[in-house]
């Protein structure tokens, strides 16, 4: 707990833990275990050569957050800058590539329909048939009599 001169409990919101790596680097060798806490040591004594390959696919997300921040960190303003610019960039394209799947999608259901209309037509169903099944109007249907 965070603690004032007078030894009186300043907040009891605030909790600071301290790990001494260095010693958690001497035992490191010697235990096998695999926990998340050890991997999180791990991870924090080794974060300057470590990347998110380097833990289990369950943990990458977790792990992959705290070294792309530590990198981030390590970047002077133009850097950053040109980060933020690339991530902001990224995210224009990607949200391209999903209207355009989106409007493809529309379009090959229209060009879908139209076909099937037609087909329908060449069979000689009737239109009140056709507008039902298609969900066409009746206009729609005999413009593409006509065509």
């Amino acid at each position: 707990m965070l603690k004032d001169e007078t030894n009186k409990i300043f907040s009891d919101k605030t909790t600071f833990f301290f790990v001494e790596l260095c010693k958690f680097a001497a035992v490191k060798d010697k235990s096998s275990d695999s926990s998340p806490m050890h991997k999180w040591l791990e991870l924090l004594t080794s974060i300057a050569g470590s990347t998110d390959q380097d833990y289990g696919a369950s943990e990458r997300g977790v792990f992959r957050k705290l070294i792309e921040e530590c990198k981030i960190s390590k970047l002077n303003n133009m850097e950053k800058e040109e980060y933020e610019k690339s991530i902001f960039e990224y995210e224009d394209v990607q949200d391209a590539i999903a209207c355009a799947r989106e409007d493809g999608v529309e379009e090959g259901f229209e060009k879908g329909t139209r076909q099937l209309v037609q087909n329908m037509l060449a069979e000689g169903i009737a239109l009140d048939i056709i507008a039902r099944v298609s969900s066409l109007s009746h206009e729609e249907i005999s413009k593409m009599k006509q065509q």
